[in-house]
């Protein structure tokens, strides 16, 4: 039986939540926390901030770490006041306020060990539970000040959900995030074999490819800088020019074996192979795929 949001709502941080209609939000050891559902993930924004610090760089190792050892941890985000977290939810979960809590409650526990407090997410004031406020990228808490001053919403300063939506301004290790772009790119790549041979679509592998590079390059290069796209987007195109030759020489191989020519002789030649037989349908396939891939990153960015 599916769990009620009121229900949910009780069972996360202990019930200190309160259900408000779209969103939970309350207070759990001094700090300040909403919890909004959304495609597939719930969203956790917490109050806090160290005073006098500049920023809220000292928590970013800790949620790096958290979600290399949490999977359901998909992103994070900090600004100076704030810090938010992207936990994904598989469709046949059953304990949704277990994993909620497994990657909330040791953050909570994290800030208050070292001090941090909760305010206003402009400014740092202390606030109440009374203000929360609706931004463009979802509810938060604002003094009363900014609130009637119509603050701009703070620049995010790490972290991300989904494909590139995030561009961290840390740097990433590029030879590790390559092996990962690699290996990750590999699966669209062999998918896309494999849909080519059942004659479905090759180019929604592609798709598939670029993003599981992106988050093989994350995984082990740390996080997703402008360097890391870069090498993110070469490694996929390169993965999908690859896949798309193998798989029409492996389709020529089968015409073509029994003339004494072989898989290797093919591929390399393929160009030459390909003027017999139309080389218009191959680059049609490559073009849809790259077509496919960009749209699919475009979208994921939004």
């Amino acid at each position: 039986m599916k769990m009620s949001q009121q229900e949910l709502c009780s069972r996360i941080l202990s019930g200190s939540l309160k259900l408000y209609g779209d969103h939970m939000a309350g207070e759990c050891q001094g700090f300040y926390i909403m919890v909004e559902p959304g495609n597939g993930q719930y969203i956790i924004t917490v109050a806090a901030h160290l005073p006098e610090a500049e920023n809220n760089d000292s928590v970013k190792e800790f949620l790096r770490e958290q979600q290399r050892e949490k999977e359901q941890i998909n992103g994070y985000q900090t600004e100076k006041y704030m810090v938010k977290l992207s936990v994904s939810i598989e469709k046949k979960e059953k304990d949704i306020p277990g994993v909620i809590n497994s990657a909330v409650e040791p953050l909570i526990a994290y800030l208050s060990a070292n001090h941090y407090i909760s305010g206003c997410r402009n400014c740092g004031k202390p606030v109440s539970l009374a203000n929360r406020q609706k931004q463009n990228d979802g509810y938060c808490y604002l003094c009363s000040e900014c609130a009637a001053a119509g603050v701009q919403e703070p620049v995010q300063q790490g972290g991300g959900n989904g494909f590139f939506s995030e561009i961290s301004q840390e740097k990433s290790s590029p030879v590790p995030g390559f092996i990962g772009a690699l290996l990750g790119s590999l699966l669209g790549g062999a998918l896309w074999v494999l849909f080519f041979r059942l004659g479905i679509i090759a180019g929604l592998a592609g798709a598939v490819a670029a993003i599981c590079a992106a988050w093989g390059y994350k995984k082990l290069g740390k996080c997703m800088d402008r360097k890391g796209m870069v090498i993110t987007l070469l490694v996929t195109a390169f993965t999908i020019y690859l896949a798309n030759r193998i798989a029409w020489s492996w389709e020529i191989y089968e015409v073509m074996q029994e003339n004494g020519f072989g898989f290797a002789d093919i591929f390399v030649e393929l160009d030459d192979f390909l003027a017999f037989s139309g080389s218009w349908q191959y680059y049609r396939t490559l073009l849809v795929g790259y077509v496919l891939t960009v749209i699919c990153m475009f979208r994921t960015k939004r």
